[in-house]
């Protein structure tokens, strides 16, 4: 059972489900060390960005897995509001597995929105994501933001309202 399991490991797509089948397996033909020999070798087959990130996360490899979803995500060249939805769901999963990366995933999306906010007339993104982060106990990173930020944008009127509003929030922190 562990030899035909293994075999269907190696050529199929991989899952967090597949890999814990796979050790479950391993552990009930008391093989244990063989799991890792199986999941370094998928490793180097892996030519799947979906797979690989499910190899981390079973690995509790967060930061590998967030750096990887930071660089597809800013190599896109069109960003839909599907993409920004998804990236926030996956730095939210973050939070639960990984406080530390999860805030690392909402920093990088502030960050990412004070640069495109040049661009764009829409701050209820960027609004949510410096509120994500002052409730996430980062108001130190926010009171950083947003003074670089109204310097950088003096004629974005609408958004220097917002981030005095924000500003404020981070003065006084409230946990959301």
């Amino acid at each position: 059972l562990l030899d035909f399991y293994s075999g269907i490991f190696m050529k199929e797509s991989v899952s967090s489900a597949n890999i814990q089948k796979l050790r479950e397996y391993c552990n009930l033909a008391k093989r244990e060390d063989i799991f890792d020999i199986f999941l370094a070798k998928k490793k180097t087959l892996v030519k799947n960005d979906t797979d690989m990130e499910d190899i981390l996360m079973y690995e509790r490899n967060y930061d590998d897995v967030a750096n990887r979803r930071i660089s597809k995500f800013v190599k896109s060249t069109y960003l839909s509001k599907t993409d920004y939805d998804e990236i926030e769901t996956f730095s939210l999963k973050m939070l639960i597995l990984d406080k530390q990366t999860g805030v690392k995933m909402f920093d990088f999306l502030v960050r990412d929105q004070m640069e495109r906010v040049q661009r764009s007339n829409h701050y209820d993104r960027l609004e949510r994501y410096l509120s994500k982060l002052i409730g996430l106990g980062q108001s130190g990173k926010v009171k950083e933001y947003i003074p670089e930020a109204i310097k950088k944008y003096p004629t974005k009127k609408v958004m220097i309202s917002i981030l005095k509003k924000i500003y404020t929030l981070a003065l006084n922190p409230v946990h959301l």
